[in-house]
């Protein structure tokens, strides 16, 4: 399965002071509370199981990396930038999630990331994937895109969207949209060839397909990508996002911090969107509601209008929730 951003280049950390200590953060994401219902806002709960209770609710949910905490994996705005640092002795840790560090370092840059390959196939689906995977099943779910790369989603029996090799075919029975690659897949750097990982490969692997022997890398799109189309090389979200928009009656934000300034780019494009849908319909259409779930949705949510530059509220039907992932679709979903 392959995936598009639109513009890599611009996928950059954004560099915020840390707005609560990792330990608390990692503690809290560990706590399943069943009762998130009750500290919610009355409006806001009210919206939410509204949605919930209807046997006709239609909603979209894009994940980030909150949405895996509880398997054991870390965020990027969290551990993750933490131990590339200590491991290669940089003062900051996203550089090893640039290009720059594979066009400079490749084995290095490989061995990285099998580590990371080698967490995430231990790792099992969370209580959140399972939810989703019980909204898929309901018909609730009418599209799961995640920026994730740990391939939970798939282990969870999620199904996964791909494009066909006909580009008028936008094949969109698959559920799971992944937009950053999979960390489960190796792609050749020569002919673009996606090949399976395994526990056993030694930097670096040579691509299989006769006549080729190109170096092969981890199908996981990074900073500032040069060969991002072999990690994505189309855009669901033009593809899809329209026709999902038309047919949602919620929107969620799980687990993404708006640190990285491409969720701020797909947020925008999601907006854009909904207020697309808004106006061409024969009669208005309400803005469809949009909800931030995060431990800090407010920080979440100052992230977002600093990337996109502009207000977001009540007003636009942007409401923050916070709970972790897994207590908001366990209280919702699965109560």
């Amino acid at each position: 399965m392959f995936c598009y951003m639109e513009d890599t280049t611009s996928n950059q950390p954004r560099k915020r002071p840390r707005r609560r200590a990792a330990a608390a953060a990692a503690a809290a994401a560990s706590r399943i509370d069943h009762n998130v219902k009750e500290r919610l806002p009355f409006y806001v709960k009210s919206m939410l199981t509204k949605i919930w209770n209807d046997p006709q609710a239609k909603i979209i949910v894009f994940s980030g990396s909150g949405m895996s905490v509880s398997a054991g994996l870390p965020t990027f705005s969290g551990h993750l930038y933490t131990k590339a640092s200590q491991t290669y002795k940089v003062k900051d840790g996203s550089k090893v999630f640039r290009y720059d560090f594979l066009k400079t370092n490749p084995r290095e840059c490989f061995r990285f990331f099998k580590q990371l390959y080698e967490k995430a196939t231990k790792a099992v689906p969370t209580p959140s994937h399972r939810a989703l995977k019980v909204m898929e099943d309901s018909g609730k779910l009418v599209r799961h895109y995640t920026l994730n790369f740990d391939d939970l989603a798939s282990a969870s029996g999620i199904s996964l969207w791909s494009r066909s090799n006909d580009d008028n075919d936008a094949s969109s029975s698959g559920k799971t949209v992944e937009l950053h690659g999979n960390i489960c897949h190796l792609v050749c750097r020569q002919c673009g060839c996606v090949h399976g990982a395994h526990k056993n490969m030694k930097p670096i692997p040579k691509c299989k397909n006769k006549h080729c022997n190109g170096d092969l890398r981890f199908r996981v799109l990074m900073y500032d990508d040069m060969e991002g189309s072999l990690i994505c090389n189309t855009n669901p979200l033009i593809h899809l996002l329209p026709k999902d928009v038309l047919e949602c009656n919620a929107i969620l934000w799980v687990g993404i911090s708006f640190r990285q300034s491409a969720s701020c780019q797909h947020f925008g494009t999601v907006f854009s969107a909904l207020q697309t849908t808004a106006t061409s319909q024969a009669q208005k259409k309400e803005q469809i509601p949009t909800f931030i779930i995060d431990l800090n949705p407010n920080g979440a949510l100052e992230n977002l209008m600093d990337g996109l530059q502009m207000q977001l509220g009540e007003d636009e039907r942007v409401y923050a929730v916070e709970s972790t992932s897994d207590e908001f679709f366990q209280g919702f979903v699965v109560p």
